[in-house]
């Protein structure tokens, strides 16, 4: 129903976004580079919520809203269950170094 009202009375539907692409990294390819098992960001929006938020290309996301970040699918079903403006807590590697930012999520149309 909440996707019925929405087309009713705004005459469209927008979901939330992170404006990035990740995808998952398996564990043998993670234990063979020494990186802990996540997320691959393979690239961010420009001036997108992921960007906002300091998160980079090449980075690893690890944690996702406190949940270790195991497959991409966590990313899609955030942006199904939550509405831009919502915001989600994130832990990346960068440089080695574990690394907490919260995005708040964008629209896409």
């Amino acid at each position: 129903m909440k996707v019925a009202d929405e087309l009713i009375d705004q005459g469209s539907l927008a979901h939330a976004s992170f404006g990035l692409e990740a995808v998952p990294i398996p564990p043998s390819a993670a234990a063979a580079a020494g990186t802990p098992q996540g997320l691959f960001v393979r690239s961010v929006t420009p001036g997108g919520p992921a960007a906002a938020a300091g998160i980079q290309r090449g980075e690893v996301i690890t944690k996702i809203g406190g949940a270790d970040a195991t497959n991409g699918l966590q990313l899609e079903n955030l942006t199904l269950t939550n509405k831009p403006g919502d915001t989600v807590a994130i832990t990346y590697l960068r440089g080695g170094k574990e690394t907490e930012a919260t995005i708040t999520l964008g629209s896409a149309s």
